[in-house]
This record gives C-alpha cells, structure tokens and sequence, in this order.
C-alpha cells in the first residue's frame, strides 16, 4: 500500500484518536444507560453491578476521527473501516440482545472479511489467489474471535490492544510503511483513550462491539503490512508473535472447554485472566502482568525483525515454549469448576488422546520432568515434518527440544544437589546415555577442535563447532534418550511417514492447481529449475523424460530431494515387507505413498542417487538372506543404463568439463587444499569460502563446494577429521549390523534395516554430491542415526539382551 501520510501525521493521529476516545466515552456512556445497553452482573462474569457496553463506538469514533484527520481514504483503508463498522454493527446487537448465536456472529465476521478482502487486503505470502483469500478469511475470523474472547477483564483488552498497536506502529515504521503505522497508532490511540475510564475500575464496557472491531482492525493491519525479517517463515511469525497473547489464551480455553465437552463460545471464568487471579494475583495485577507479557511478546517481534536467521530462531523458540510453560502452569489452577480439578481434565478422553501428560500423581520435580520429556519428544516428531518444508521451522523445533531438554537436565542435577556442592552428583543429573559410538564422536568433536589451528577465519570455524556439529550431537543424544519405548519409536515412524505423505499431497496440488505450497515456507526461494513442474511432464511420462522433471519443496536442488528419499525409501520399503501385523489399508496406502514417492525420485537427477538406492535394497535383502538379492539389486544398478542419463555417464560428468563446465578443476582445487594442510586440514567450514586461493587458474570461480561430501570434509578437517568420520561409520555399522542378528521382534528389525540401509545409501549419495553442507539432509542423516541407535536399546532391552 503507498504511502499518502508523513511521520507528523503518525503523532497527530495517536493524539486526536487518544483526546477523541477519552472525551466521548462518557457521552457514549450516558447514551448507553439511556438504551439499557447493561452487561449485567452473573455467575460466569466478575463485576458485581450493571456495566454499560457502549464502549467500542467510541474506539471506533476516535480511530475513524483521526485517520478523516491524518489520511487519505485509499482502497484498503477503505476496506477495513467498512469492514470494521459491519462488525461494530453486529457487536451492537448482540450486546442488545445479550446473545446472539455464534453461527450468525461468524456469519458476519466472514461478510467483514469479504468486504476488506474485496478491497485488496490479503495476505502476500501465498501467490495464489484462492489459498490467499482463505488464509485471509482464516487469520481474520481468527484474530477477530481471539480478542472477542479475551475481553473479560476491566482494561484487559483494551490495554492488551493499546500495547500491541503501539508495536505493530513502530514495526511498520521501521520498515517504512507509514500508512500501516499510521492506522496502528490511531487505534492505539483509541485504546488508550478508552482505558482511562475502563481500567482500574470500569464505569463502561467497550462490549462485543469493541473486541470485535479491533479484533479484526489488528488482524486487517498484521495483513497489510510487510514485515521484513531474514526470510518469509519470520515474516510471518511477527504479527503472530505481537497477538501472540490473545491467541494463547483463546488456545488454552478452547482445550479446557473441549476437554469438559463444553462449547468453546461458552462464557465462564476460565480464561488466563481469571486463573492467574486463581493462583493469588489481584484483578488489577493479573492485568497488570498480562500487559508485561505482551510488551515482551512484541518487543520479540523487534528482535526477530532485526535479527539473523539463527538468533530469530531461537527467539521465537524461546517465546513459544515460555507459553507452553505458562499454559501447562494456569492449566493446573481451578479457576470456574470446584469440581474438575486437574486429575479430572487429564483423564479427559480428547486431552488424554492429544496431551497424555500424567499416568499418575507425580511429585513437582517428577511433573516437570515429565512435562519437559514430552516437549522434547514432540518437537523432535514436528522437526522430522519440517525437513522437506523449512529450514526455519526446522531449526524452531530443534531449539523447542533442545530448550526443554537441557532445562529437564538442568533441573535433575540441582533437584539432587545435597547441602553442600557434590560435582559428582551434578554431574549424574546432566549424564547423557551411554552409546558405543561416543568415543568417534568424542573424535569428531577434537578434530574439528584442531582443524581451527589452521583456519583463516575463526569465526566460521567456531560457528560450525557450536552452531552445525554442536546441534547434529546434541540432536543425536536427544533422539537416543528420548524415543526409548515401542510407543515412541512408533510415534516418530508415523511422523516420518507423515512427513511423506505432506511431500506427495504438495506434488499432487502443484499437479492440479499449479501452485508450489511448500516453496513458500522455504527459507530460500526456490529456483524455477528446481521446481517440479507436473504441467511439463506427466507422472505417466516416459522414462526418459524424467530427467527434465524438478523436485518440489524446499530443497534447493532436486539433489537435495533425492537424498532426502534415499534415506525415506528404505525405512518404507523394509516397513511394507517385513513388517507382518500391517495389513489391509494401510498396507495399501502405504504401498501408494511409496510408489508415489519412487516415482518422485525417478524425477530427480542425481549423481550416485540409483547406486546409493540400489546399494540400500542390495543390503535389505542380504540381511533377510534372500537369494534374489544379488540378482535384484544388480538389475536395480543396471536400469538407469538404459536411460539418456546413466549412473555412468553421471559419475563421468563430476570428472569431466561435464559438471558446471569444468569437473576436473573442482578436483584439482579440493586437492590443492589437503595438500595445503594434509594433517589437521585448513579449518572447520572453510573450503567453501577460502577455495579461490587453492584455484590453480588465477580468477576462475566456480561454487565453493567440491563434487564428494568427504573429499571437502578431508579439505576441511584433514586426515585425522576423516578419519574420525570413517570411524565413526564404521562402529555405526559394525556394532548395528552384529545387534541386528539378534533383534528378533519383526518392527524394530525391519525398522533397523530400513534405517541402517537409508544412512547407507545417503553417504553413497554423498561421494557425488555436496550433502553434508546441507541443514536438512545432515538433520534427517543424524536423526536416524539417533534412532538406530534408540531402536538397538529398546530391542535389546526387551529381549533382555542388556
């Protein structure tokens, strides 16, 4: 939207909004007692004597008084005081009636969405028009209920809106959007104007009239503003982060009230107002501190606005998971019901399903235990979803886990501390679980160490060690200590196949309606090469002309695709084989997500891709001793041959001027550089930004990435680094395959096998292909690594073999 307003309009605007609301509300108030618009007192409600509601027609005068003052009435401004004055309307009646049925609430809430939609304000981050208009009508029908909910407190919406108005001013202001922040402090304004007579002590109410109107002002503004951050996932969390507080607690009513079978439309006084009074706050503190958690929610969004990818990440993760805390916390307090306690919500048959939080009554240090076990397991399941989507939601999701994971560490080593300090005993509390692959990694760790010795940029070097090799470690000791059950290891399969299941439906719609959804949610835009593009070539094309389809998501490269599925595939395929107890139709879907995802992989141009696959099925199959092993697999190797793009021809083009125009000189760069620094290598994530001063040729360039994974890891770290790495694989494998033989349960050895021939045909893949640079696939290869290792300790512990 242009700009038609300078920044003294901004001041001007905040300050005859605010004087307009403060001086009108008690005529409004007066006009109120005359009509009897009285919210009158009773059980399910907190003040004690008739209210009046009029209160949002006066927020509504003040903010339409300073933009006829300040502004220019463009279509989208427009839009929204149409839009608002319809939801004004409809709140006056329903405060008139004193209720109106929610189905005709909603009914009025989309017109008012259709109306600022027609006016041109929808959301940007989806470029087709339908999947627009509905995220549109979604976020505002939401945001528009959120603060109708959370008017339940003398002051507590008002003020709540005031703050975030203020934000939502200064973010639009930041990033030159004078006619958003101009609507933002105009309702601030209003806000603010109407608080002095509605907080401490009310003498008006701004009623259904008011929470809906600026319900659906914030949700119309957070539309159509552009809020800039490191990537378009961080663009959009920073409305959500501003509202974050209204959305929390129309969250966690809606879970309580569905989890007691009520209505989520139902009033009561089970809102986070109310349970923070619960537990010993003042009506006036508990608004109180909700204004500071708001401020803090916004001053977040600042931090995500301004910050670097990995910072905004861990922003958002920290905010998020203080929420759940603060959530589980106010669950825990009988704020309405006498005699639903906490005990009775858990046992809740929906609650019990989708939050199974206690078997029984546990002690405080056992409950947050527990509580922190299960944020770290359900954030690992979300991160294994979000690898074929994100790159942010991934690094989101480990940060979750991570968090709740070393807080329950954390909490454990000081829960056993005596009188006086023990480090032993703290230490027992931070122990990580015992695996057979913790000396190579112990290895991995101090080769890296010594690798800066010779880094010429330091900084990279310690990035790699804390922010790459430090989250892959310390992820792989979250998913061995985390899944240790049958229920959980069979959890985070069906995540996995979940996870499969969103890639193919995303294939499928891009087919149908030509539209990439996940390319959105990518962290990068993703080249037009790189797209798959159903409408070029159908599914049931020729063999041939698979080469020229491209891979959807958000992987850069369909490479990156392929690998992924080279670790997916086997899990499936040893799954739909060998695993007896799946039958009927989920043997059937299962077997058409495989097909479906064959077939995607049969689109992705990928050098070693066939080889690493076949190598896969080859080890599958010899493991089971199946005499058609050899026989199969070899077919499997041979069958490429006979397409235009052989694995031959593939493995020729990385040595010859066939990749990127010149393979050899790749090699020759890589080779330069280990011979530079042979022992200890020339620094921890280095050669892709120092491998010009290696080039044999002055000035010639090509990407800072060599055609093997290893060869530029040997570049990176040296000998003794790939050392460490080929121990590391080796003791993988050889201790897996020897505890393979004596799982006998058919789920965790097909799972194994799966697991083991997945990670086998990724490192295949990666001798062709740069695979270790990238975030998503070093994830997945990782998080399977953790969970072999996870299904080994919880085969071999039922069978009682340790």
């Amino acid at each position: 939207m242009p700009d038609i307003v300078s920044k003294v309009d901004l001041l001007a605007a905040f300050i005859i909004s605010g004087l307009v609301a403060y001086l009108i509300t008690p005529l409004v108030r007066l006009l109120a007692i005359r009509m009897k618009l009285l919210d009158h007192p009773s059980e399910r409600k907190v003040h004690i004597k008739p209210t009046p509601l009029f209160g949002g027609v006066s927020i509504f005068i003040a903010f339409l008084s300073a933009l006829i003052f300040t502004a220019k009435f463009t279509t989208p401004i427009l839009g929204i005081v149409i839009g608002g004055l319809i939801l004004l309307i409809i709140g006056i009646i329903d405060d008139r009636i004193a209720f109106m049925p929610p189905h005709i609430k909603l009914l009025g809430q989309l017109l008012a969405a259709l109306t600022v939609v027609k006016f041109g304000v929808r959301v940007a981050f989806v470029s087709d028009v339908y999947l627009s208009m509905l995220f549109t009508y979604f976020w505002i029908i939401s945001i528009t209920n959120a603060f109708n909910l959370l008017d339940n407190m003398n002051g507590l919406s008002a003020g709540v809106a005031g703050i975030s108005a203020v934000i939502f001013g200064l973010l639009s202001l930041y990033n030159g959007q004078l006619a958003v922040s101009l609507l933002s402090f105009a309702l601030a304004g209003g806000c603010f104007g109407f608080l002095k007579h509605n907080f401490p002590k009310a003498s008006i109410f701004m009623g259904d009239a008011g929470s809906m109107f600026i319900g659906f002002t914030f949700a119309s503004i957070a539309v159509l503003g552009s809020w800039k951050t490191p990537n378009v996932t961080f663009s959009i969390m920073v409305p959500i982060l501003v509202l974050a507080y209204p959305i929390f607690d129309t969250t966690l009513v809606s879970i309580m009230r569905v989890s007691r079978g009520q209505s989520i439309f139902a009033g009561g006084k089970d809102h986070s107002s109310h349970r923070l009074i619960s537990l010993g706050f003042s009506e006036k503190k508990a608004v109180m501190f909700i204004y500071l958690i708001s401020l803090i929610l916004g001053v977040s969004a600042f931090i995500v606005t301004i910050s670097d990818p990995v910072s905004a990440a861990i922003s958002i993760s920290a905010i998020f998971l203080l929420l759940f805390i603060l959530g589980v916390r106010l669950a825990l307090v009988d704020a309405n019901f006498e005699e639903w306690r906490l005990k009775r919500w858990l046992q809740a048959r929906w609650i019990k399903y989708k939050m199974p939080f206690y078997s029984r009554r546990k002690t405080g240090g056992e409950r947050t235990a527990f509580i922190c076990d299960k944020i770290t397991e359900w954030s690992l399941c979300a991160a294994i979803i979000a690898i074929p989507v994100s790159n942010a939601f991934i690094e989101i999701f480990i940060a979750i886990a991570f968090i709740s994971w070393a807080t329950k560490k954390v909490l454990a080593s000081i829960s056993k501390l005596p009188l006086s300090f023990d480090i032993k005993t703290v230490a027992k509390g931070i122990r990580l679980p015992d695996t057979y692959l913790d000396m190579p990694i112990l290895a991995l760790i101090v080769t890296t160490v010594l690798s800066i010795t010779n880094t010429t940029s330091v900084s990279s070097s310690f990035n790699y060690l804390f922010f790459k090799l430090g989250e892959y470690i310390a992820l792989f000791y979250m998913v061995v200590e985390i899944f240790n059950s049958e229920r959980k290891i069979r959890n985070v399969t069906g995540f996995l196949v979940f996870s499969c299941a969103i890639v193919s439906l995303n294939a499928v719609f891009q087919y149908v309606a030509g539209f990439d959804l996940l390319r959105h949610f990518s962290v990068s835009a993703v080249s037009e090469s790189a797209a798959l593009s159903f409408a070029k070539a159908s599914v049931f094309a020729k063999l041939s002309m698979f080469r020229d389809i491209r891979v959807t998501s958000s992987f850069f490269m369909p490479e990156d695709f392929a690998a992924w599925l080279l670790v997916i595939l086997p899990v499936l395929f040893t799954i739909l084989f060998f695993v007896r107890p799946i039958r009927g139709k989920a043997r059937i879907a299962l077997a058409g997500l495989f097909v479906f995802l064959f077939v995607l992989f049969l689109s992705a141009s990928s050098k070693g891709a066939w080889l690493g696959l076949a190598s896969a099925l080859f080890f599958a199959l010899f493991i089971k001793k199946r005499k058609l092993a050899l026989v199969l697999a070899v077919c499997f190797i041979l069958l490429p041959s006979v397409l235009p793009d052989s694995v031959a021809e593939r493995v020729e083009s990385s040595m010859t001027s066939q990749d990127n125009g010149d393979g050899v000189y790749r090699w020759q760069v890589t080779w330069n550089a280990i011979k530079s620094h042979p022992v200890f290598g020339i620094g921890a994530d280095v050669y892709h930004t120092d491998y010009l001063q290696y080039s044999p040729r002055e000035g010639k360039g090509l990407s800072g990435y060599t055609n093997s994974s290893f060869l530029q890891y040997a570049a990176d770290m040296g000998l003794i680094g790939i050392g460490a790495l080929l121990w590391f694989l080796f003791m993988l494998f050889s201790r897996s395959i020897r505890n393979l033989g004596n799982i006998k349960e058919p789920f965790y050895h097909s799972l194994l096998l799966g697991l083991l021939g997945g990670i086998l045909a990724f490192l295949i893949h990666s001798l062709f292909r740069p695979d270790f640079r990238s975030l998503q696939l070093m994830v997945l290869f990782w998080f399977a690594v953790g969970l072999s290792i996870a299904v080994q300790r919880a085969a071999l512990r039922k069978e009682n073999l340790v």
